[in-house]
């Protein structure tokens, strides 16, 4: 991404995300816990950007002079799917190097935003661009939520029936009711040993 423009958005973005702190207490108070400390996001195929959270809300920059506290190393698509899925930053599947807690907070923050995306977007392209690309990621967000639950069973129809990697609910039953059997008999083999001995 050319330079100048990067930097451009990182600077509407901060101004936008800092406005949106202001009116949210709670957030802004979880940011001020970490107030000084500073995570690097290295997304794939996007320029690195640097968080430093303050005691007045966030900083977005493109470099840092220094050592981040926390660096996290992870795809575009996965980082959209931990925020969909609210999943913890230590079960994310990102590479996490530092302090768990920025992430974690970090995407606390996020969750409990509700930023005007499509008004803010409009400011740099204008309303009906910001409106049509509003709707067309609306509907994405939508199919993404559907298709991964079809996806979730899809994906462990194919790992238990087609290659036999991972056994069904059945099978594991079994091999449950087959460990408490054989474990029953060692209790009787082990209680006839005591009576011989």
């Amino acid at each position: 991404m050319f330079r100048p423009l990067h930097e451009a958005l990182l600077a509407a973005f901060e101004g936008r995300l800092n406005a949106l702190l202001q009116r949210d207490e709670s957030s802004l108070e979880r940011i001020r816990r970490h107030a000084g400390q500073t995570l690097a996001l290295h997304i794939q195929g996007l320029p690195s950007a640097y968080i430093t959270l303050t005691s007045v809300g966030l900083r977005l920059q493109q470099e840092f002079n220094g050592q981040a506290d926390t660096e996290v190393h992870t795809s575009l698509a996965t980082l959209i799917a931990n925020l969909a899925e609210q999943r913890p930053a230590a079960a994310s599947g990102m590479r996490i190097d530092g302090n768990l807690a920025l992430p974690e907070t970090l995407q606390q923050v996020a969750l409990q935003l509700d930023p005007d995306w499509e008004g803010w977007a409009a400011e740099f392209i204008g309303d009906v661009p910001a409106h049509a690309l509003g709707t067309t990621l609306a509907k994405g967000w939508q199919w993404l939520q559907r298709s991964r639950g079809d996806l979730h069973l899809d994906v462990q129809e194919y790992l238990q029936e087609e290659i036999r990697l991972l056994p069904s609910r059945l099978e594991i039953d079994d091999w449950i009711d087959d460990l408490h059997h054989t474990q029953l008999q060692l209790d009787r083999l082990e209680a006839r040993l005591a009576r011989l001995t």
